[in-house]
């Protein structure tokens, strides 16, 4: 167990922390790179091998970067993360998440940028957020953060309850849902910073003197040799109010406050009320004699202050003390206490952070920002106030104070927040509860899912920012790069990143922010919705079932087994087998030539399989197919796993592939089989091709009244009529059609097969005269007649098609000798359909979908089905393929070329995924899901009148025909030559190396991951 959440933290750290922390100096420089060195490594592969050495290598003792303390912690942060990642899954609590989500990206509310709320604000942020994008910032901000005292991180810390409480409650502590107050003291806060962005004037009588007044402000109430304010640094007065607090904090921390003529040592919570409450501040310069504060509370509720600042800053100041966590609902008058007064708040001393601690986590960005100095010496301080400022939403201008004179005022900004309802995302987040169902904890063993979080972050960020951790690759690659952390390195390289894509930025003249936005928001040409619209539909189509209650058990219900299966399979040693097995898969990535290379050309003609079935409406009918299961072969079994590691690991006679004749597997022997019936086969006479079709000639008498005998009306072609066939067989089984005996019958899927295998009456006629009568599909395809006209390749194949069916077993076949089908072989094979296993259960929805489907000619749509599953055969076709009756020689007997399903077949990928442990499996939960989901959304009338009334165009139904017609999947072009650049511009990006390369990034995954499991276990490739 403990290293499969080892390796969990290496795929979280390799794809979701690239740069990332609690770790003792590692001397040296040593390198440890699991049994391999890698001496041409570029320097993507460095930055990422080098985190692996020193993230995974700390679960290795012979690695040079072991680090047990370091290994513990973040395993007991990754069980945390999937404790309480499981009991939100399980909590209403998910149902809210996923409303919330709705109601944020409701607000993508215009294609137009200009207009978008949504857009505007999150640009608005990210221009805020611009010096971030210095990566010499970021590694210091981060660096910052994580020397923080990690308690702040504990589930009991009450930092997550301030964020909470701040969203939900008003300036004042009340719940502003209740309170006259309804604007949150998050949102107050954030306007407060915006509004204080500028440098106040001394006012007389009304006129502005042009006299900036913080530097009229000082302090006796400081250490020796110390400015008593930090007016000498900054006249702007958010930049004030950040630099008296980070100054307070660092002279409580230094033991350099003076309280009762003594100087002491204070706590951030001590040394920011100090600083509210009790600190002396003197006003020079306005008067005879000078005006005298306790604190800045004092300060701000005093009656010629108030006239001086604006009352924007004078309303919302109380917001910067609910920062300290100080306030409680009894405290102001439970509930009625409307601002402060020059006496209400002389009590409040000793208070901060009794009610939450959110301060302990803005402290370290504050004091961060305050120290930091541009190029020329200058306070960095300016930037934080942007980047919060660009957080508020409140417009400045047109503010009310929320007093008329000695009355309040109620039409007051701070009391009509509905008026900002659909048109604030901070608001929309705060309102629809978001933050507290994502955050809060839930049960004994839930933290919430913030403080492991951020304690993993914080700690990897550490361990990367260990001495003597620059990979040497690097070093011999810079001999003259000074740093000495991987984080200073990988800052570097970022930053030279960063300037090329900016010159880049300057040379096209195109703003790359501007560019990111319109791919988001702005519909695609040849496209009704944008990105997000798309996924504002998937979110409100699941916020929508989210609200039936009944539907919502069964979700969870399913959802939570899905969970079981997956908690069991990550707590097993077979993940290290699935590690080897995913690296066999990835070895097959064996040419840099795309034509050569064994992956990429399944990838290719995978992709080129796929595309006719790519297109929204397509998916939508494949996915109600797949949820509209035999309910019954589902509930029959809870071996469905079972059933499909039986086609993978035995042939189509149902042997064992390791201790029988023909080694192909049944799976990979029917896909074969379709591609090779993917014809139109003619008669043959004396070697003369009549150019009439086989199948025009069959027909069949067992037929419903008014229907044809077989499909030969709809299809000619091999591999369509045999879906066709068995398609009209479940069909008219369904509706008690099926003939037998001269009776109609209902039959279930797996007799409906068995009967057109086996039962069917198929007569073959030559110029109006039966000339051959069969029993079924195998008594037509095992005739001695037929094989003279049929090619080997489909009926040595036939009897996959048959497996399907999940008939036939080891027993049935002679001990496992039996070699082929026989004109008799089969008799008795009726009836045992699904006895084995269960797989037609999955095959025959979709079967039917794509016969029953008709394409844009009004014909059936079998062929597209074909083109999928001929996509995946990696069998050579004739003239390469050599037949049974070849003995050892024969194709299906060899099976030696290579193959990514022989080698997911080989290696026991899918088995190890897929197996049943115990009482948990994965897939019966996951078809269960599924089916749940599918069936909720596909429920008639499940489109509300408002869509269809606003959408004349549109011609669905239920919720699901809404979700695919806002999703406007178009999937690949039609067009054969535009297919074609798709797939090729997608394997350009996986499988093509850089100029001068000799790797792709497929054999980069695969390097990274064996790197990183050779630290967990033996190497998987065995070095």
């Amino acid at each position: 167990m403990s290293k499969v959440i080892a390796l969990i933290f290496v795929l979280v750290q390799m794809y979701i922390f690239p740069l990332s922390p609690y770790a003792a100096p590692i001397e040296g420089q040593a390198r440890y790179i699991a049994g391999k060195e890698i001496s041409s490594a570029g320097k993507p592969d460095i930055l990422v091998n080098g985190a692996i050495d020193l993230l995974v290598g700390s679960y290795d003792k012979k690695s040079p970067f072991y680090d047990p303390v370091f290994s513990e912690a973040v395993k007991r942060d990754i069980r945390q993360l999937l404790i309480s990642s499981r009991a939100l899954v399980l909590n209403d609590d998910l149902e809210k998440i996923i409303n919330s989500l709705d109601a944020i990206l409701a607000l993508n509310d215009s294609n137009e940028l200009s207009r978008n709320t949504l857009a505007k604000y999150l640009k608005q942020i990210v221009k805020g957020m611009k010096p971030l994008a210095e990566a010499d910032t970021l590694k210091k901000l981060l660096l910052t953060i994580a020397s923080a005292d990690k308690e702040i991180f504990a589930p009991d810390s009450r930092v997550i309850d301030g964020l909470i409480m701040m969203s939900e409650g008003n300036m004042y502590g009340q719940k502003r849902t209740s309170a006259a107050i309804n604007t949150s003291a998050l949102r107050a806060l954030l306007y407060m910073i915006a509004c204080a962005d500028f440098s106040p004037h001394l006012v007389v009588q009304g006129k502005d003197t042009g006299i900036p007044i913080l530097p009229l402000l000082d302090s006796f109430d400081r250490p020796d040799k110390e400015p008593g304010t930090v007016k000498d640094q900054t006249a702007n007065l958010a930049e004030w109010f950040i630099g008296e607090i980070v100054t307070a904090v660092k002279w409580g921390r230094e033991g350099k406050l003076s309280v009762n003529g003594k100087y002491v040592h204070m706590d951030q919570f001590q040394a920011f009320d100090w600083l509210m409450f009790k600190k002396k501040y003197v006003l020079t310069g306005v008067g005879v004699e000078p005006l005298k504060f306790d604190g800045i509370v004092g300060i701000i509720s005093n009656e010629l202050v108030e006239s001086i600042l604006p009352a924007s800053i004078i309303d919302a100041f109380p917001s910067i003390i609910e920062l300290g966590g100080g306030m409680t609902v009894a405290e102001y008058n439970r509930g009625r206490y409307d601002g402060f007064t020059a006496t209400s708040w002389q009590k409040r001393h000793g208070t901060a952070g009794k009610r939450h601690k959110l301060l302990a986590l803005f402290v370290p960005v504050m004091e961060f920002w305050w120290n930091a100095k541009d190029i020329q010496g200058r306070l960095r301080v300016g930037e934080l106030v942007h980047m919060l400022a660009s957080l508020n939403e409140i417009p400045v201008a047109g503010y009310i104070p929320m007093e008329n004179g000695a009355s309040p005022d109620p039409l007051a900004t701070f009391r009509n927040d509905e008026k900002l309802s659909g048109k604030s995302v901070l608001k929309t987040i705060e309102d629809s509860g978001f933050l507290k169902a994502l955050l809060r904890k839930r049960s004994p063993d839930d933290t919430g899912l913030a403080p492991p979080l951020m304690d993993l972050c914080f700690r990897v960020i550490d361990k990367l920012n260990s001495p003597w951790t620059i990979p040497d690759d690097y070093l011999r690659m810079n001999p003259n790069y000074r740093g000495k952390t991987y984080l200073d390195f990988a800052f570097f390289e970022l930053d030279r990143v960063s300037a090329a894509l900016q010159n880049k930025e300057n040379k096209t003249g195109q703003d790359f922010l501007d560019r990111a936005f319109e791919i988001l928001f702005v519909p695609m040409p040849g496209e009704k919705n944008s990105i997000m619209t798309k996924l504002g539909a998937v979110v409100r189509s699941a916020a929508q079932i989210s609200r039936d209650r009944v539907f919502a058990a069964t979700f969870k219900r399913d959802l939570g087994n899905l969970l079981n299966a997956t908690d069991t399979l990550v707590a097993t040693a077979d993940v290290e087998q699935i590690l080897r097995s995913l690296n066999a898969v990835l070895a097959l990535n064996d040419h840099l030539d795309f034509k050569k290379n064994t992956l990429a050309k399944f990838v290719h003609n995978a992709l080129l399989g796929l595309s006719p079935i790519s297109d929204g409406d397509t998916i939508k009918g494949l996915l109600v197919a797949l949820a509209d299961l035999d309910a019954k072969a589902v509930r029959d079994t809870a071996e469905l796993n079972d059933d499909l590691i039986m086609i993978l690991s035995s042939n189509m006679y149902g042997q064992k592939l390791g201790t029988s004749g023909v080694r192909t597997s049944a799976l990979r022997t029917l896909l074969f089989m379709i591609q090779a019936a993917d014809v139109e086969q003619h008669l043959v006479l004396a070697g003369i091709d009549t150019g009439i079709p086989m199948l025009k000639m069959v027909d069949s008498p067992d037929h419903p009244y008014n229907e044809p005998g077989t499909v030969r009306d709809q299809t000619v072609n091999i591999a369509q009529w045999a879906i066709g066939e068995v398609a009209t067989a479940i069909k008219w089984g369904r509706e008690g059609k099926v003939k037998l005996n001269g009776k109609n019958v209902f039959m279930d899927t797996f007799q409906a097969f068995d009967w057109v295998m086996f039962k069917k009456r198929y007569h073959l006629t030559f110029a109006g005269l039966k000339i051959l009568s069969f029993d079924g599909m195998s008594g037509m395809l095992s005739s001695k007649l037929v094989n003279l006209f049929m090619p080997s390749a489909i009926t040595d194949a036939f009897p996959a098609f048959v497996d399907m069916g999940g008939g036939m077993t080891d027993a049935e076949y002679a001990n496992s000798l039996f070699s082929g089908f026989t004109d008799k072989s089969w008799k008795e094979r009726y009836g045992t359909a699904g006895r084995r296993h269960k797989f037609l259960a999955i095959a025959a929805p979709l079967m039917e979908f794509c016969w029953n489907a008709k394409d844009e000619n009004g014909k059936q749509r079998s062929g597209d089905l074909v083109q999928v599953l001929a996509g995946l055969n990696e069998i050579p076709m004739p003239p390469a393929y050599v037949e049974l009756a070849r003995g050892r020689g024969a194709t299906f007997r060899r099976d030696d070329h290579p193959s990514v399903i022989k080698a997911v077949e080989d290696s026991g990928l899918l088995v190890y995924l897929i197996k049943k442990r115990g009482e948990n499996d994965i897939v019966v939960p996951a078809l269960d899901l599924l089916i749940t989901v599918v069936g909720k959304l596909n429920q008639k009338d499940s489109a509300s009148l408002e869509y269809r009334k606003n959408r004349p165009d549109f011609e669905g139904n239920t919720l699901l025909d809404v979700l695919f017609a806002e999703m406007d999947i178009k999937g690949f072009k039609q067009n054969q030559t535009e297919t074609a650049d798709t797939i090729q511009r997608i394997l350009d990006i996986v499988f093509s190396a850089g100029e001068g390369e000799t790797r792709n990034a497929v054999s980069r995954l695969q390097d990274y991951l064996d790197r990183s499991v050779g630290y967990l276990y033996k190497s998987p490739s065995g070095n």
